[in-house]
């Protein structure tokens, strides 16, 4: 029987879910339903991504151990999606042992392969986005999407041979025309891969951050969130014997907003390579809901319930308005007015 594996990214669970959070995970839901009525053999995976900076900060904001805080929120995306109908196979959390257990094991093959590397850096870091950034990637010495200016941090840390398979992932795209969709996305990453690919620095001190997947081969630091996060494809099927990591991985679709296009398009094709892994099928990049013309945002004070939505006008009307209203690739504009016009016509 022919299969399908339709992932949704895991979610950070920095903040409560979201109106973005729902209309991922619900035109996933919709992909995984058509794939069933075909008659395949589908595998449906949503979860939530626990460590790093960011979690660790939310949870000392909120008063809360962070190991007490990262399983309240995540049980928060957990309950919310039999509630808008959604019908996952399986949840994962990075927080699952089992999924420690298989980034260790990644990390390891990827050493193994001389494939990490222990250097000095130093870099604009921005705590909000869990990176480094170059100076011509800052806006006006701004993150481009905090608009704040980075702090400088020079560092010891450790890093991912990226570079050395930047022409490969670029004819593997331009091979490959399907791979990354819709168009406009594909060029964007072909853009990216003109210029020089940086390596990926893949750790965190111990010194500084506590919260996350230690080394293997090094017990004074942990996993960069990134590295630890995409994992979560593989080691919710078991990889590398399970049986589900055999049946459904040659069939991975992943699902994902346009902010986290470059991890998933670049990052994480160039670490399945290095471990010797299949590279997935294909990505399929969405745009963002705006609320008069603004990204939703806690600091802008215009995040949408989707729960709320749903107790006013029904998990039908809800749910055909999110697939409606956007034209997939493209920013959508939500209002509750525009919602009202689409469900009563």
């Amino acid at each position: 029987m022919e299969t399908f594996y339709i992932t949704t990214p895991i979610y950070y669970v920095n903040a409560d879910p979201h109106l973005g959070h729902a209309y991922t995970t619900i035109m996933a839901d919709s992909m995984s339903r058509f794939h069933k009525m075909l008659g395949k053999d589908t595998f449906f995976l949503t979860g939530t991504d626990e460590h790093g900076d960011k979690i660790a900060e939310s949870a000392k904001k909120n008063g809360e151990g962070v190991r007490d805080y990262a399983d309240r929120v995540s049980r928060k995306f957990y309950e919310l999606w039999p509630e808008l109908g959604v019908e996952n196979d399986s949840f994962i959390r990075t927080t699952d042992p089992e999924h420690v257990e298989c980034v260790q094991r990644f990390l390891q093959l990827v050493y193994d392969q001389g494939d990490i590397y222990f250097g000095e850096y130093g870099g604009y870091y921005c705590f909000g986005c869990e990176r480094f950034f170059t100076e011509k990637e800052l806006d006006s010495g701004n993150c481009p999407d905090h608009q704040e200016p980075p702090e400088f941090i020079q560092e010891n840390n450790y890093f991912f041979r990226m570079s050395r398979y930047q022409e490969w992932l670029r004819d593997y795209i331009q091979q490959n025309p399907g791979f990354i969709q819709p168009e406009g996305y594909r060029k964007e990453v072909l853009a990216m891969l003109r210029d020089p690919l940086e390596d990926l620095c893949i750790s965190r001190p111990k010194s500084r951050l506590q919260w996350g997947v230690e080394l293997p081969f090094d017990s004074g630091y942990v996993t960069y969130v990134w590295f630890d996060a995409l994992i979560n494809y593989i080691s919710a099927l078991g990889w590398p014997e399970g049986e589900k990591y055999s049946r459904y991985w040659p069939a991975a679709h992943h699902l994902v907003a346009k902010d986290i296009l470059k991890p998933h398009a670049v990052f994480w094709p160039t670490m399945l390579r290095s471990a010797g892994l299949p590279i997935y099928q294909g990505l399929r990049v969405h745009g963002y809901w705006k609320v008069q013309e603004e990204k939703m945002s806690k600091s802008m004070g215009n995040v949408v319930s989707p729960l709320q939505l749903r107790s006013s006008y029904g998990l039908d009307g809800f749910r055909f308005f999110l697939l409606r209203e956007m034209q997939f690739g493209h920013d959508g504009n939500f209002s509750e007015e525009g919602l009202i016009n689409r469900f009563n016509s």
